[in-house]
C-alpha cells in the first residue's frame, strides 16, 4: 500500500514515536511524516506510507491552522506546559481589548525568533539538546506569515486563539512574544493542529483506532488522490517508459502551474516539474513513484 495517512496525534507522545508504533504494528517498510508536532501538541499529522514518503516534501510548504490555549501570567523556559516556570506575574492581567491591539501586530509577514528548545540544528546539534547541555544557543529570526490570529475566548488567565499561519511558524514563539509585549508572560497550555493546506483534522484517524486494526489499508489515501493541489496529466505508455528512464516528456500545457502529477491507468507515476528545453515546454521527473 502506497499513499498518505491523516493521523490525529494524541498528547504526550512524540511524532516519531507515534509513527514508529504504526510502522512496527503493521510491519510497514517505509514511513515518515510532514511537519513535526511537539509531544504535548495534538492534531493533524500527515504520514507517508511506502512510496508516499517521496511526496512528503510537498506538504511541508502548505499553510497550517491551529487552535491553542495560552496561559497568561506565567512563563516557562520552553514556552509550553512541559517547561519549568521561570516567571510569575504578580499584577493584573490585561483586558481583552488590550490583547486584541497587541495581536494585530503579529498579523502579516513578521520576523520570528524560534524557541531555543526546538529541533532546529546549530552546527549539527539540535538547539534543544544544546540548551540541555548548557551550550550557547543563538537562533536567528526567520520570516514567517501570520494570516490571521483570532480570539475565540478569554477567561483570565486562559486565552483561546485560532491561528492560521505559514510553514515554519512556532506557536510557542507567539506565546513568548505576546507575553513579553503584554508585560505579563505567557506559555502554550495546549495546541491542536486542525488543518494542513486543504487537509482537515475532521478526516484524520485517532492513533488508538488505527492500532486496533490488523490492516492499515482502509485508512491510506492512495497516491493518485493524495495531492489534490497538483494538476493531473494523463500519460501514455511511452511517457511512462521515458519517465522511468529519467527523460523529459513534452506536453501541450495551458496553465501556469510548476508541478504536475503524471498519471497512467489510475496510477500515480511521478511528480513532474515544468522546464524549458531548447525553447520548448517540457516536463522532467521530480519524484518518480512506483505506485503498483
Amino acid at each position: 500500500m502506497n499513499g498518505i495517512l491523516l493521523l490525529n496525534k494524541p498528547a504526550n507522545i512524540t511524532s516519531f514515536s507515534a509513527i514508529d508504533k504504526i510502522k512496527k504494528h503493521f510491519k510497514i517498510k517505509k514511513i515518515g511524516h510532514a511537519g513535526t508536532l511537539d509531544s504535548f501538541a495534538t492534531g493533524l499529522l500527515i504520514l507517508g506510507i511506502n512510496e508516499g514518503t517521496k511526496i512528503l516534501k510537498y506538504y511541508v510548504d502548505l499553510d497550517k491552522e491551529y487552535e491553542t490555549i495560552f496561559h497568561l501570567g506565567i512563563s516557562t523556559d520552553t514556552f509550553d506546559i512541559n517547561g519549568n516556570q521561570n516567571y510569575i506575574h504578580n499584577g493584573e492581567l490585561p483586558d481583552e481589548v488590550d490583547i486584541k491591539k497587541i495581536l494585530r501586530t503579529f498579523v502579516g509577514e513578521i520576523e520570528q525568533v524560534p524557541p531555543e528548545y526546538s529541533a532546529l540544528k546549530i552546527n549539527g546539534i539540535r538547539a534543544s539538546d544544546r540548551m540541555r547541555k548548557g551550550l550557547e544557543v543563538n537562533l536567528k529570526p526567520r520570516r514567517v506569515k501570520i494570516y490571521s490570529i483570532d480570539i475565540v475566548n478569554y477567561a483570565k488567565p486562559f486565552l483561546v486563539l485560532k491561528i492560521k499561519c505559514s510553514k515554519g511558524t512556532y506557536i510557542r514563539a507567539i506565546a513568548r512574544d505576546l507575553g513579553s509585549k503584554l508585560g505579563c508572560g505567557a506559555y502554550v497550555r495546549s495546541l491542536l493542529r486542525t488543518k494542513i493546506g486543504m487537509f482537515s483534522l475532521e478526516d484524520a484517524i485517532d492513533l488508538d483506532k488505527i492500532m486496533a486494526n490488523s490492516s492499515i489499508d482502509r485508512y491510506v489515501i492512495p497516491l493518485i488522490d493524495a495531492m489534490p493541489f497538483l494538476q493531473k496529466i494523463t500519460l501514455s505508455l511511452q511517457d511512462v517508459d521515458d519517465i522511468y528512464k529519467g527523460k523529459y516528456i513534452f506536453k501541450d500545457l495551458s496553465c501556469s502551474s510548476i508541478n504536475f502529477l503524471g498519471v497512467y491507468k489510475n496510477n500515480a507515476v511521478a511528480v513532474l516539474e515544468i522546464s524549458n528545453i531548447n525553447g520548448k515546454v517540457a516536463l522532467k521527473p521530480h519524484r518518480v513513484l512506483f505506485d503498483k
